[in-house]
């Protein structure tokens, strides 16, 4: 008998080298403007949520952080396409909107997904300190977007969630349809995060 998996879910997962002189800036750029201005209130419980405004400022690290974002997608794109026997028109434009995030103890997001996106992303300027010991506390899970289960699984034969520790640097990329949260945060040092919606047009 022949298996098939349908309808998978793509992540793409990155440790982009060269970005630490990046991300120090944008940490304290960040945590400066989180500690001046009030934040705006998404699907996070608690932390501050920056306006969507990152991929359009003129300041050169976020000029950096806008051409990290949007070169990492057009890869992501291209391997998608490639996977399906296809090529991407380099002619295709890529765009979207970014903000910040940053999450201290307590911190979490409830269950989303980012809809009106292709893509989404996620990009850790500062993971923040994570306790060891705590197994969930702080991870980045995605959900299965079929829907749950009907009753129990005995044998634990489907996956219905992946758990994700996040790191400095780490940079990553999933349909925008694919519901996900954090779980809360419980890190000692504030974590910082970009997140993105992403659309090809």
């Amino acid at each position: 008998m022949r298996r098939t998996l349908l309808f998978p879910s793509p992540v793409f997962l990155s440790l982009p080298p060269g970005q630490e002189a990046l991300r120090e800036t944008l940490r304290d750029r960040l945590l400066s403007e989180a500690d001046a201005r009030p934040g705006v209130q998404k699907s996070n419980v608690g932390g501050w949520h920056s306006k969507p405004d990152l991929l359009e400022r003129p300041e050169p690290c976020f000029r950096a952080l806008s051409r990290l974002l949007l070169d990492g997608f057009r890869a992501v794109l291209q391997k998608q396409a490639e996977a399906r026997g296809r090529a991407v028109d380099p002619r295709m434009r890529v765009g979207g909107q970014a903000w910040a995030m940053v999450m201290r103890r307590g911190h979490y997001s409830q269950p989303h997904h980012h809809g009106d996106a292709h893509w989404a992303g996620v990009y850790y300027v500062d993971a923040g300190a994570q306790p060891e010991a705590d197994d969930l506390a702080g991870r980045l899970t995605f959900l299965d977007p079929r829907g749950p289960l009907k009753g129990d699984d005995p044998l634990d034969l489907f996956d219905t969630r992946h758990d994700l520790r996040p790191k400095d640097g780490l940079l990553l990329y999933f349909p925008g349809w694919l519901q996900h949260h954090v779980h809360p945060y419980a890190g000692a040092r504030p974590r910082i995060s970009v997140s993105c919606n992403l659309v090809v047009g």
